[in-house]
């Protein structure tokens, strides 16, 4: 899943802009939304959470590719994952 946005990064959200477990459960109260399966405040904060392995490799790329930034400025690593075969 990727979300852009040219007007917010979250990233720098305060505390109060911080859409937490409880403001979700909030929201759908607030909307009338009811008999949902899956999605709730808990199940809101969860899909964003990345594995360690996935963490480690984000701290590592490069500087993404912009309108102003075309080419890449270092020479990109071979691999960063291990591809096992199944045997």
């Amino acid at each position: 899943m990727a979300t852009a946005s040219e007007s917010s990064d979250p990233c720098t959200l305060t505390a109060a802009e911080v859409l937490t477990a409880a403001k979700v459960e909030q929201r759908i109260a607030t909307r009338g939304v009811s008999d949902l399966r899956f999605y709730n405040g808990q199940t809101h904060q969860g899909v964003f959470a990345l594995p360690n392995f996935i963490r480690t490799l984000l701290s590592q790329l490069l500087t993404p590719l912009t309108d102003g930034n075309t080419t890449l400025e270092e020479e990109p690593p071979t691999s960063r994952l291990k591809i096992i075969p199944y045997t």
